[in-house]
């Protein structure tokens, strides 16, 4: 069964998203649960480029990681980037700490075709 990527989730967050080499994935994402009583939601975006891409050429995987109730970028907050060919099983390949204005980034290179899930992760202040 295929993992339900929500891309808010409360306390830490979660973007997800695929990438085709040599075929493009598109996944739909369910809008974000409410905050908690007293707690502060963060949003997590995640984008992927070129997809598809071709082998062993750089993918930029890029984001940016806000609090929900005001959009205003959280800075010096590290984000976990996993992949996984199955959504079941996934390795954490880097991670990437936060700018200034919540902005990420990092390079992947995938060496052999097939349609490969990324995901980045924030696990919470």
């Amino acid at each position: 069964m295929a993992e339900d990527f929500t891309p808010f989730l409360i306390g830490g967050a979660l973007a997800a998203a695929a990438i085709g080499i040599g075929a493009a994935v598109v996944l739909a994402q369910p809008p974000p649960p409410p905050p908690p009583p007293g707690g502060i939601g963060t949003g997590l975006s995640l984008a992927i480029t070129p997809n598809p891409a071709p082998v062993n050429q750089p993918v930029a995987v890029t984001g940016r990681l806000i609090r929900v109730d005001t959009s205003v970028g959280l800075p010096s907050q590290t984000i976990l980037i996993e992949t996984s060919t199955d959504q079941l099983v996934w390795l954490q390949v880097t991670s990437a700490l936060t700018g200034n204005d919540g902005s990420y980034g990092a390079q992947l290179t995938f060496t052999a075709p097939g349609t490969y899930y990324i995901r980045a992760r924030f696990a919470g202040a």
